[in-house]
């Protein structure tokens, strides 16, 4: 294969896969919510931020992949949550009650199933 068409193939590849990571949209898909329990998945985009918020409630989150959170709290101090796929991570009251922002500093997107216990 000649040099330039190789360069314009790795060229093409480098660019649809800069596309297919700008497809990701940071979303909320709601599954249920009932009066002891409630269920989301939060697609969460690399190197994107969810808004400031908070809860009030405990919650459970399970990550589609590995990656990390940075937990960004309003009077700035900030955590990192390391996420295995598959594995629940538990989520105190007591930290969601404090407005914060969470960002997702992993290299790829992550879906996280979350389960906030009432």
């Amino acid at each position: 294969m000649k040099p330039l068409t190789s360069l314009c193939l790795f060229t093409a590849l480098l660019s649809s896969h800069a596309f297919a990571q700008t497809d990701c949209q940071t979303q909320r898909k709601q599954f249920f919510d009932k009066s002891d329990a409630k269920s989301w998945q939060t697609t969460l985009c690399r190197n994107t931020n969810l808004p400031f918020h908070k809860h009030t409630t405990s919650r459970i989150i399970i990550p589609d992949r590995d990656g990390q959170i940075k937990v960004k709290y309003k009077d700035g101090n900030s955590l990192i949550v390391n996420l295995k796929k598959g594995i629940p991570v538990y989520l105190p009251k007591s930290e969601g009650l404090k407005l914060h922002q969470d960002i997702n500093i992993s290299d790829s997107d992550i879906r996280l199933m979350v389960v906030e216990i009432k």
